[in-house]
């Protein structure tokens, strides 16, 4: 099947144990420079916004546009989420560029409590269609982890479970896993880094490594061992579009 080298990453597939995570404080924006097998090839931006106030909705921003093919594909999504350890999606828009499997709608995520937990109704219109998944307890938006992975302890006896959600393809997977590694020296833009890495998990296969500096900033994101995200500013992510 057809896919850009950032859909591919979000196709992974929730532990008893949940890490004891750090709430995040004040508004992040962050740029991200993506590359493929050491090539720049695009770029993701992600911003989180909210009021501190207690129970307040946290709302979350993010696109991400790639070259693929002599164009220009992008997708724009953004969410308003609860203020808990999975930030539960509570309203979904999604506007897509340039690829047909971007799609644009808007959805809704009602959660209800049942005797096996909390569980959530998706329903979205697409092309004129509604669409409905069911969602379990514990699931993120997988972008997300942009966010959450720097809320984790620094501690290898923790473990973040959880069940990512495809936004942009309203397809959700089931049980991933988030364990911290240990500590390593990367280099981000030419400078070396000391880094905190964590490693998300698939049916005990690792497909995704984050690297997260000591004042909880997400510096670097390696997919497949191929796929790269460093962090960087504005201005050189948007370089390597042109």
């Amino acid at each position: 099947m057809r896919r850009i080298w950032l859909v591919g990453w979000l196709s992974l597939g929730l532990a008893a144990s949940v890490a004891a995570a750090e709430k995040p404080k004040g508004d992040t924006d962050r740029w991200y420079l993506g590359k493929q097998r050491g090539k720049n090839i695009g770029y993701f931006h992600i911003t989180r916004s909210q009021s501190g106030k207690k129970l307040a909705p946290v709302k979350f921003a993010y696109e991400f546009a790639a070259k693929w093919r002599d164009k220009i594909v992008s997708c724009k999504v953004e969410l308003l989420c609860k203020d808990d350890l999975y930030f539960s999606p509570v309203r979904i828009t999604c506007e897509g560029k340039g690829d047909d499997e971007f799609k644009n709608f808007a959805a809704t995520v009602d959660w209800l409590k049942t005797d096996m937990g909390k569980v959530g109704t998706l329903r979205a219109l697409v092309d004129g269609r509604w669409r409905t998944r069911t969602l379990p307890e514990g699931t993120v938006d997988q972008f997300l982890l942009f966010d959450i992975v720097c809320r984790q302890p620094f501690d290898k006896n923790t473990t973040f479970g959880f069940h990512p959600l495809e936004t942009h393809e309203l397809n959700a997977k089931r049980d991933n896993t988030l364990h911290y590694v240990g500590v390593e020296e990367i280099n981000v833009g030419k400078k070396a880094v000391k880094t905190h890495r964590f490693d998300q998990r698939a049916r005990n296969r690792t497909r995704i490594k984050y690297w997260v500096t000591e004042k909880r900033d997400l510096a670097r994101v390696l997919i497949d061992d191929e796929k790269d995200f460093i962090l960087t500013t504005e201005a050189e992510a948007k370089k390597a579009l042109k």
